[in-house]
Formats: C-alpha cells, structure tokens, sequence
C-alpha cells in the first residue's frame, strides 16, 4: 500500500499489509487509546486503497461494501469501543456522502481513487485529533 504523504501518523500498524493484519494487531498489540485510532483510521484507509479499480458507478459501490464491512470488522476487533467506533463511522460518512453528492445518475460518479483519498484524509483528520492531549 503506498499512502499519499506519511504513513508516520499511523505508527506501528503500517507494518500490516491486510485488513486482517490490522485485526489481529488489534487483538494483540492496542494498549491505548491513540493506538486504537490509528489503526482503525489505517484498516479503514488500507480497505480503500486495495479496492478493486474500475470505471463504472458498481466499482464505486463495491469499495463503498468493502469499506462498510470493514468498518464493522473493526468495530468488533476493538469491542466496540471509542475512539475505534467514532473514527470508523467518521470516515465511512464522509466516502458515502461524497458519493452521494458527487454522483448524477445515469452519467456521473467518483471514482474509487476519488472515494480513497475523502477516506485518508479523514483518516489522517481523525488520528491527529486523537493524538491531542486530552
């Protein structure tokens, strides 16, 4: 996976190439609350950035699915807990509202690069609000 800018932000969980790489880093290795939202925000982008390409409007509802799955997946690794549910629902709200509002039917959608990069960057957004002190 190669992220627009630095991965840095996310910290350790950049070691993990998959969606369940990312789950099982959560099931071993998130002792705290920026940990958490940093993984959650980069499974989130990590889903985004492997989805399959393609011109037509499915392609843009398939990474839509995949992103939906993969937020509940997280949601259930880190038991429901915050910030992991406040980011996932965060950023899987900003990809379906800017599908939403960038599609005109019958002839215009997002494409699935358009969708990966509403998702880093609210991913990015999430993870640096979680690292200020509380």
């Amino acid at each position: 996976m190669s992220l627009a800018d630095d991965a840095s932000a996310f910290g350790e969980v950049t070691g993990c190439a998959s969606l369940q790489e990312v789950l099982q880093f959560f099931r071993t290795r998130c002792d705290d609350r920026s940990e958490r939202a940093a993984a959650a925000a980069y499974g989130m982008v990590l889903v985004a950035k492997s989805a399959e390409r393609g011109p037509y409007r499915e392609d843009a509802l398939a990474a839509l699915n995949q992103l939906a799955k993969a937020k509940a997946e997280l949601d259930i690794a880190a038991l429901h807990l915050p910030p992991v549910i406040d980011i996932t629902t965060g950023i899987m709200l900003a990809a379906q509202r800017y599908a939403d509002e960038m599609t005109i039917p019958c002839t215009e959608w997002p494409s699935v690069d358009e969708i990966a990069a509403v998702v880093e960057r609210e991913a990015r957004t999430f993870v640096k609000a979680s690292q200020r002190p509380s």
